[in-house]
């Protein structure tokens, strides 16, 4: 019988991003462990605000208190209201994007360990658990290097 391979490079891929964005940091907060069946397993919480959004209100709450000491004029505080506005939705948009990154890190890793479990234990339904893994990460970003496992995958369970 012939055996499973992995696409070369996703796993040092994943893992540069999984070591990049798990460093623990309270201004990181993507992972919640959640204890189920005996194992921690990750809960993750897509678009809650991380380092971007604490910097950019940073920026924001300093300029602010700058602003304060001036007399009001319209002239500098709408532009300044449409800056807050742009700055903090790309700050949000920055964060949601490295926690999905994050995500499908953490997926991708788990589904290269099912398939190396798969190899010594020759069970099928452990394949079909690596595939969803894979399944789902596909729908979360678009990277060839996933669709490729996945198709290798559907060729090893038709022979």
């Amino acid at each position: 019988m012939k055996e499973l391979e992995i696409v070369k490079g996703l796993e040092e891929y994943y893992s540069k991003i999984n070591k990049k964005y798990n460093k623990g940091s309270s201004l990181n907060p993507f992972t919640y462990y959640k204890y189920v069946d005996g194992k921690n397993v990750p809960v993750f919480f897509i678009g809650t605000p991380g380092l971007a959004v604490a910097i950019c209100a940073t920026l924001v709450a300093g300029l602010l208190f700058y602003l304060i000491q001036f007399p009001f004029k319209l002239y500098i505080w709408i532009p300044f209201g449409v800056f807050v506005a742009f700055i903090m939705r790309l700050a949000v948009k920055i964060d949601k994007a490295r926690q999905i990154r994050n995500f499908v890190s953490h997926l991708v890793l788990r589904g290269i360990t099912l398939i190396k479990e798969f190899r010594d234990k020759k069970d099928l339904d452990i394949l079909k658990e690596a595939k969803r893994m894979f399944k789902e990460a596909s729908k979360w970003i678009d990277d060839p290097k996933i669709y490729k496992q996945i198709e290798i995958m559907e060729k090893f369970e038709e022979n």
